[in-house]
């Protein structure tokens, strides 16, 4: 849980906003890493960290040691630990996660890869439009913030400004 007396403002409205749209249920690792996870060297102690709790019951501390993750991780798995994730990035900038989370969330195209414009889809499509606004609000509050991080802004750019004027 976050120390709301340390929250910014603005945090404070994007975690709102992020509570509203994400429901606080068990997330279910059965199959979090298929198909995408075979190579990744951390999926039981990820596991072990993330089974059974809702998002906003996760340690932050350990995810942000494990922004890797996000790139192993299904569309249904990523979806249900982005909001986790998106706090610790607006908390805590000056990390690798900001860039990891830009990765995920960079819709795909000729110059940007990411993780390619089929888990790219299946990730949005696992997404309400109001998670979506969520993200996008997220997204937009780093990088006005962050000016200098120009993959928050280009994830942003990419896709999901859209959603900030629903």
């Amino acid at each position: 849980m976050r120390d709301a007396l340390a929250m910014k403002p603005e945090h404070g409205r994007i975690d709102d906003q992020l509570r509203a749209a994400f429901p606080r249920v068990p997330i279910d690792m059965t199959r979090a890493f298929v198909p995408y996870g075979a190579t990744y060297f951390e999926v039981e102690p990820f596991t072990a960290a993330v089974a059974g709790k809702p998002w906003d019951e996760l340690d932050r501390s350990y995810l942000a040691t494990r922004w890797d993750a996000l790139g192993f991780l299904n569309p249904a798995a990523l979806a249900a630990v982005l909001p986790a994730y998106l706090v610790e990035m607006l908390d805590h900038p000056y990390s690798n996660l900001p860039g990891m989370v830009a990765s995920v969330l960079t819709r795909p195209s000729k110059a940007r890869k990411g993780l390619g414009m089929a888990r790219f889809t299946a990730l949005v499509e696992a997404l309400d439009e109001s998670q979506r606004i969520a993200v996008a609000s997220a997204l937009q509050q780093f990088a006005l913030e962050h000016a200098d991080e120009s993959a928050v802004r280009e994830a942003l750019d990419s896709f999901w400004d859209g959603f900030l004027s629903l």
